[in-house]
Protein backbone atom coordinates (compact mmCIF):
# COMPACT_ATOMS: atom_id res chain seq x y z
CA UNK A 1 0.00 0.00 0.00
CA UNK A 2 1.48 3.27 -1.02
CA UNK A 3 1.85 6.23 1.45
CA UNK A 4 -0.86 8.83 1.49
CA UNK A 5 -0.32 12.12 -0.59
CA UNK A 6 1.14 14.77 1.24
CA UNK A 7 0.14 18.33 0.59
CA UNK A 8 1.34 21.69 1.99
CA UNK A 9 -0.60 25.26 1.23
CA UNK A 10 0.58 28.66 1.00
CA UNK A 11 -1.79 31.20 3.13
CA UNK A 12 -2.24 34.58 1.28
CA UNK A 13 -4.74 35.67 2.84
CA UNK A 14 -7.44 35.81 5.61
CA UNK A 15 -11.18 35.86 5.22
CA UNK A 16 -13.39 36.56 7.85
CA UNK A 17 -17.32 37.29 7.76
CA UNK A 18 -19.32 37.33 11.15
CA UNK A 19 -17.62 35.25 13.55
CA UNK A 20 -15.89 33.03 11.62
CA UNK A 21 -12.04 33.31 9.92
CA UNK A 22 -10.22 31.13 7.43
CA UNK A 23 -7.50 31.26 5.88
CA UNK A 24 -6.92 31.62 2.10
CA UNK A 25 -4.47 30.39 -0.27
CA UNK A 26 -3.14 27.51 -2.38
CA UNK A 27 -1.59 24.38 -2.44
CA UNK A 28 2.15 24.56 -3.08
CA UNK A 29 3.60 21.63 -2.79
CA UNK A 30 2.38 17.58 -2.87
CA UNK A 31 4.11 14.40 -2.82
CA UNK A 32 3.26 13.56 -6.11
CA UNK A 33 6.10 16.10 -7.34
CA UNK A 34 4.78 19.35 -8.13
CA UNK A 35 5.60 22.55 -6.60
CA UNK A 36 3.84 25.80 -7.18
CA UNK A 37 5.66 29.16 -6.32
CA UNK A 38 3.00 31.62 -7.03
CA UNK A 39 -0.47 32.34 -8.28
CA UNK A 40 -1.43 35.26 -10.07
CA UNK A 41 -3.23 37.73 -7.76
CA UNK A 42 -6.47 37.98 -10.28
CA UNK A 43 -6.77 34.51 -10.09
CA UNK A 44 -6.25 34.42 -6.04
CA UNK A 45 -8.41 37.22 -5.42
CA UNK A 46 -11.50 35.90 -7.54
CA UNK A 47 -10.60 32.98 -5.36
CA UNK A 48 -11.08 34.81 -2.00
CA UNK A 49 -14.65 35.86 -2.89
CA UNK A 50 -15.49 31.97 -3.46
CA UNK A 51 -14.12 31.24 0.00
CA UNK A 52 -15.64 34.51 1.25
CA UNK A 53 -19.09 33.60 -0.07
CA UNK A 54 -18.99 29.73 0.93
CA UNK A 55 -17.47 30.66 4.10
CA UNK A 56 -20.58 29.04 6.38
CA UNK A 57 -20.54 25.60 4.74
CA UNK A 58 -17.02 24.66 5.81
CA UNK A 59 -16.49 22.24 8.45
CA UNK A 60 -16.03 24.07 11.91
CA UNK A 61 -12.36 22.66 12.40
CA UNK A 62 -11.85 24.23 9.06
CA UNK A 63 -8.58 26.88 9.03
CA UNK A 64 -7.42 26.79 5.55
CA UNK A 65 -8.99 26.92 2.44
CA UNK A 66 -6.95 26.59 -0.41
CA UNK A 67 -6.78 26.33 -4.45
CA UNK A 68 -5.91 23.12 -5.76
CA UNK A 69 -6.50 23.91 -8.91
CA UNK A 70 -7.03 27.03 -11.26
CA UNK A 71 -9.84 27.30 -13.15
CA UNK A 72 -10.76 24.04 -15.52
CA UNK A 73 -13.01 21.49 -16.82
CA UNK A 74 -12.76 17.74 -16.01
CA UNK A 75 -15.12 14.61 -16.82
CA UNK A 76 -15.91 14.44 -13.73
CA UNK A 77 -17.05 18.30 -13.50
CA UNK A 78 -17.54 19.74 -16.76
CA UNK A 79 -18.17 23.53 -15.26
CA UNK A 80 -15.22 25.59 -15.49
CA UNK A 81 -14.30 25.39 -12.06
CA UNK A 82 -11.78 25.74 -9.58
CA UNK A 83 -10.75 23.09 -7.37
CA UNK A 84 -10.42 23.85 -3.49
CA UNK A 85 -9.22 21.64 -0.51
CA UNK A 86 -10.54 22.39 2.81
CA UNK A 87 -7.69 22.06 5.69
CA UNK A 88 -7.95 21.81 9.65
CA UNK A 89 -5.37 23.30 11.99
CA UNK A 90 -2.63 20.24 11.34
CA UNK A 91 -2.84 21.02 7.35
CA UNK A 92 -4.90 17.67 7.26
CA UNK A 93 -7.12 17.73 4.21
CA UNK A 94 -10.75 16.92 5.36
CA UNK A 95 -12.58 18.08 1.78
CA UNK A 96 -12.66 18.87 -1.60
CA UNK A 97 -14.73 21.11 -3.67
CA UNK A 98 -15.25 22.59 -7.00
CA UNK A 99 -16.58 26.10 -7.00
CA UNK A 100 -18.22 27.18 -10.22
CA UNK A 101 -16.82 29.93 -12.39
CA UNK A 102 -18.76 31.75 -15.30
CA UNK A 103 -15.42 31.27 -17.39
CA UNK A 104 -11.34 31.83 -17.25
CA UNK A 105 -11.95 35.61 -17.60
CA UNK A 106 -14.80 36.14 -16.02
CA UNK A 107 -15.63 36.51 -11.76
CA UNK A 108 -16.66 33.58 -10.13
CA UNK A 109 -20.33 32.73 -9.40
CA UNK A 110 -22.18 33.23 -6.21
CA UNK A 111 -23.61 29.76 -6.21
CA UNK A 112 -23.50 26.83 -3.97
CA UNK A 113 -20.15 24.81 -3.37
CA UNK A 114 -20.64 21.87 -4.98
CA UNK A 115 -21.11 18.76 -2.16
CA UNK A 116 -18.60 15.91 -1.76
CA UNK A 117 -17.64 13.39 0.60
CA UNK A 118 -15.06 14.50 3.11
CA UNK A 119 -11.93 13.18 1.88
CA UNK A 120 -8.40 11.66 3.72
CA UNK A 121 -6.26 12.68 0.92
CA UNK A 122 -6.58 15.09 -2.06
CA UNK A 123 -7.74 13.44 -5.01
CA UNK A 124 -5.41 11.75 -7.14
CA UNK A 125 -4.64 12.32 -10.64
CA UNK A 126 -3.66 10.24 -13.07
CA UNK A 127 -1.22 11.64 -16.37
CA UNK A 128 -1.10 9.74 -19.78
Amino acid sequence: MSAPIKTTAKVVSTITKGARTVKSGFVDQSTKGWRRIQLDSGIQAKFDKEVEARIDTFRKETTVVALQETPHKSKADNRTHFTALEMDGKGKVTATHHFAVKDNKTSAKKSAPSKTAPMKAPVKKTTK
